[in-house]
Parts: structure tokens; C-alpha cells; sequence
């Protein structure tokens, strides 16, 4: 029987190349007296890298001295917020230079382009970010796309001073869905993208915020972080260190390894970890990622501390037909699932602590209901 083919991912285009198209688009019918767009237009855009992309746009609004067009963001197929979400710019001549603090200004050759933004993307309120502190949420990436992909239809071959300001239609909602508050990224998306192209299901981009999270929590002088595995966690915890603030619990989800990498990098040498026992007993096995899907998981090494602890063979044998620890804690008793979570947290230290080599690390495992679970 021959086994069915896996489908092939479709990759997606990032809201910085979904804005570089808009504004291209926007410039070229602004200033190039001989292109005329139809009702459907497609436009092609220089992406970092030397690729290129066809992107489909719409024209919204055209005059003598403005033009808005609109591109819908596809994110391919990966689960990204963003996608199906319009994107516009509207490109005008700039006859005098704005007050604008928030804006980008670039000036080429004889000729001047400020970038701004209006509604649905974010300012930037923190440092450590790649945006400017108190500049609209535009990456440094997406800034140089807009900028070539302008030279690339004209600007600068003659004076031309224009301002090309963006909108992420419905951006403020979509955020709430998003870590940008956390981030230090407020009332909006950011424009973001480094190769111009989603690639589906990339875990990459998860590991990068957290990245980002350290990043800024290291400019502000922080030396402490506190890394949840989930949101009861991070509640959780947050109770348990008052002396922390918000910004310092971060969600890591499955990636403890990097995670704790990442923090040492950036210079932090106090590092807590906030798990339940399912993630307890993947981190003493060693795992560098929990995703159920990385590793199989067996309940071998809990039946052989289960013999060390002498408890009788039936309940032996039930615990390593179970799927899950909270299936194991459901049919031994309370003090020898502590002592077993005793056991797989001195485990667990010693592979943490070679993933944060040269930081002291912290761990606090709490049940499902936000209990925290002592050593015996």
C-alpha cells in the first residue's frame, strides 16, 4: 500500500512585502505618466535576497497628487494573524516637510521619501526593538524594501519628494491577538519580515519573539527573567515573584532550550522556570524541545523511580499504561507523586542548568490549578 503523499506547504508574503507592493504600486501610478492600471494589477517586488515576487494589488484612490492602493496579506499556509488582512499606502507628493517625530525620512540622490503611518500599526515604546523608540512599528528590513522597491520604479531619477504612509486596515484588534504589547509595541501591528517570504509553520518566528522579549528586557538593565511553559503558569508565577514585573514573565511554550540559551546570551543570570509536571518529566529526560510531536514520550523512567520508590507492582503496572503524568497522579497516591516530582525536578536542574550555563536557574512546577508543588 503506498503511503499518501504529504502536502506541500504553501509559502506566504510578510506585511513588510505586502507594503512594499502597496506603496510600489502607489509611486509608480503616481509618477509614471504611461503605466495605466487595469482592474486587476499585479506588481513586482524586489524582496531581500535578489528574489523577486508577483504581488496582486488594488488601486483605492487615485489623483494628480495622491494615489492609496491596497494589498491583501497572504500568509500562505501559516496560521499568521495577519493574513487575509488589507494592507494600503498612499503615496503623495510631499510638498513641504511634515512635523512628524514619529516618521522615517531617507533622503536619495536629489530627492526625500518620509514614511509614516496611520491606523492599525503600532508605535514602538521600548527599547531594544528593530524599530526606533517612538517611531511607528516598521522594521528595519521592511524600511529598505519600500526604499528600493521605490528606486526600483523611478525614485531619485528626478526631484521627487514624497510621503508614502501605511495602514494595516483593522491592525489595532489583530494586535490583541499578538505579544506586541508585551514587546513594547502599542495600538498596533508591526511591519515586520526579514526575508520578505512565511514560511509555513515556522517555529523560528516563535523562538525570535522570545528573542526579542530578552532583548528589550535586557536594555531596560533587567538580570532576571521568568520563562512560563504556559498561561497558568505565567499567572501563576507571577503571584509567586512579586518583585517582578509584567514584562519580565515570558511564555516559551515548547522551547526551554533556546529559550535559556537566548537569556544567557543577552546577560541574564537569574533565570526561573515555570512548568507543570507534564513538561517536568520532558525537561529530565533531557528534551531541548516538549512538542509532542519531537519526541516520543514513554513512561519507562517513571516506572523505574516508581520501583526505586518501592511501590507495589499493580500500581506500577497502571502508571506505565498511562498516556500522561496527570493520568500517573490520578492513580498513585498524593506523597508518592510528590516525591516522583521531587525526583524528576533534581533531573530536570541538571539538564537547565547546561542549557543556562552560567546562570543560577529556578524552578517552580505548580498543578492545574496554580498549587505550587514543594520537594520532599
Amino acid at each position: 500500500m503506498k503511503l499518501k503523499e504529504k502536502k506541500k506547504l504553501r509559502t506566504g508574503y510578510t506585511t513588510g512585502t505586502c507594503s512594499a507592493a502597496a506603496a510600489a504600486a502607489a509611486f509608480r501610478i503616481l509618477t509614471d505618466n504611461s503605466f495605466i492600471p487595469q482592474p486587476e494589477n499585479t506588481i513586482i517586488v524586489l524582496l531581500p535576497g535578489s528574489k523577486t515576487a508577483e504581488i496582486p494589488y488594488t488601486v483605492l484612490d487615485s489623483s494628480d497628487s495622491s494615489v492609496t492602493t491596497e494589498v491583501i496579506k497572504d500568509a500562505g499556509d501559516d496560521p499568521d494573524v495577519t493574513d487575509k488582512m488589507p494592507i494600503r499606502a498612499r503615496v503623495s507628493k510631499l510638498f513641504e516637510t511634515p512635523d512628524n517625530p514619529k516618521a522615517y525620512s531617507f533622503a536619495y540622490k536629489n530627492s526625500t521619501l518620509i514614511l509614516t503611518a496611520k491606523s492599525g500599526i503600532g508605535i514602538v515604546t521600548r527599547p531594544g526593538l528593530d524599530a526606533e523608540q517612538g517611531h511607528w512599528a516598521i522594521n528595519k528590513v521592511p524600511r529598505q524594501m519600500i526604499l528600493d522597491n521605490l528606486i526600483h520604479y523611478g525614485f531619485g531619477r528626478e526631484k521627487c519628494n514624497i510621503i508614502v504612509e501605511l495602514t494595516a486596515v483593522n491592525g489595532e484588534k489583530i494586535a490583541e491577538r499578538t505579544l506586541n504589547s508585551m514587546v513594547g509595541v502599542e495600538g498596533g501591528l508591526s511591519i515586520l519580515g526579514t526575508s520578505g517570504i512565511v514560511v509555513p509553520y515556522s517555529h523560528e518566528a516563535y523562538i525570535k519573539t522570545i528573542e526579542v522579549l530578552l532583548k528589550g528586557l535586557a536594555a531596560d538593565g533587567a538580570d532576571e527573567v521568568v520563562f512560563s511553559t504556559g498561561g497558568r503558569t505565567r499567572t501563576a508565577a507571577m503571584k509567586d515573584l512579586p518583585h517582578l514585573s509584567e514584562v519580565h514573565f515570558i511564555r516559551i511554550g515548547d522551547f526551554i532550550a533556546d529559550s535559556l540559551k537566548s537569556a544567557v546570551k543577552q546577560g541574564f543570570t537569574k533565570i526561573h522556570i515555570a512548568c507543570m509536571p507534564g513538561k517536568l518529566y520532558k525537561y529530565a529526560h533531557g528534551f531541548v524541545n516538549t512538542h509532542a510531536g519531537k519526541k516520543a514520550l514513554t513512561m519507562d523512567m517513571l516506572v523505574q523511580e516508581l520501583t526505586k520508590l518501592r511501590v507495589s507492582d499493580d500500581i506500577i503496572a497502571k502508571a506505565g499504561q498511562c498516556g500522561t503524568i496527570a493520568e500517573v497522579k490520578a492513580n498513585i497516591a498524593q506523597e508518592t507523586f510528590t516525591r516522583l516530582m521531587s525526583i524528576f525536578m533534581n533531573m530536570a536542574e541538571k539538564h537547565l542548568a547546561e542549557w543556562a550555563s552560567g546562570a543560577s536557574v529556578f524552578l517552580h512546577v505548580y498543578d492545574t490549578v496554580g498549587n505550587k508543588i514543594e520537594r520532599i
